[in-house]
């Protein structure tokens, strides 16, 4: 499967329901800042708005998993000792807003584009951002407790 190819449910028509909808840009800026969770969430709040309950349920599911995943490896590969510790931030910043770009860009993109070109909403990525910082405060507390 080719980067341009997207999944079949990615191409369906979309109806504005009077709701915005998060950027690819503004997946990825929530994804950096605040974990999968928060990008996932995003994403899901989207299905839910075009009425695809199924993908949003499941989506978030899988974000779960995956934040719980990559968290845990970071646990067991981070070698502290051999880099300081804002590198590795800079590092897991880069790699969570990346992915969550391309997992948006490649389930939502064709969607979020219909939904502009029918009149819909952007919502502006700086609440996207911020909706990430608020995802990030008790993900920061779990961790510290560690």
């Amino acid at each position: 499967m080719d980067s341009t190819t997207r999944p079949s449910h990615a191409a369906a028509p979309v109806e504005t329901t009077g709701h915005g909808a998060f950027s690819p840009a503004g997946v990825s800026w929530a994804s950096g800042f605040g974990s999968p969770i928060a990008g996932g969430t995003l994403l899901a709040l989207d299905y839910w708005n075009w009425d695809k309950k199924a993908e949003a349920g499941f989506g978030f599911a899988a974000v779960i998993l995956a934040t719980i995943m990559i968290a845990g490896a970071l646990t067991f590969l981070m070698p502290v000792d051999i880099w300081p510790l804002g590198i590795w931030y800079v590092v897991v910043f880069g790699a969570y807003a990346g992915i969550g770009h391309l997992v948006a860009e490649y389930y939502q993109g064709t969607q979020f584009e219909a939904h502009l070109a029918a009149g819909g909403q952007k919502i502006a990525d700086w609440v996207s951002a911020g909706l990430g910082v608020g995802f990030a405060i008790p993900l920061i507390y779990v961790y510290s407790l560690g």
